[in-house]
């Protein structure tokens, strides 16, 4: 339900509940240089009002899920969906990478949602975008989805 901003939310059943998200066959041509990645997350938290908190982290792999980048968490999230914005046309999340690693196998989104009493992290939409440019000095862009 993560893949399409239609307000039918994925969701965790407990504390620390992981979900990985790939195919999102972005087409990044072998040659080029990745500048930056961003991730949009349309994301709330259910349960009513209270004082419990609930947030999402947000983490890259770029070999299968057998390595990440370190974690990008949301403020607490509120009752209503907000659009979170990760990284950008300049962040790399700490990784050098390379076209390949923007391939179905090796890609992966992984994202951990964390309360602390009954109020559940829900994700409504979720894209990635790969800022990339033709090496000598070509222009790039993003592949979206």
């Amino acid at each position: 339900n993560a893949y399409t901003s239609d307000g039918s939310y994925a969701q965790g059943s407990a504390f620390g509940t992981e979900h990985e998200y790939s195919v999102f066959s972005f087409g990044v041509p072998d040659t080029n240089q990745i500048l930056g990645i961003e991730v949009k997350m349309e994301a709330d938290r259910s349960g009513g009002a209270g004082v419990d908190v609930a947030t999402i982290d947000v983490s890259l792999s770029w070999d299968g899920g057998s390595s990440y980048t370190s974690m990008k968490t949301t403020p607490t999230l509120g009752e209503s969906d907000v659009i979170y914005t990760f990284g950008g046309s300049g962040d790399t999340w700490g990784h050098t990478w390379t076209a390949s690693e923007f391939s179905n196998s090796n890609f992966r989104l992984k994202v951990v949602g964390q309360s602390d009493g009954s109020k559940v992290p829900e994700i409504d939409a979720l894209r990635v975008r790969v800022y990339h440019q033709a090496t000598g000095g070509g222009s790039g862009g993003g592949g979206e989805i």
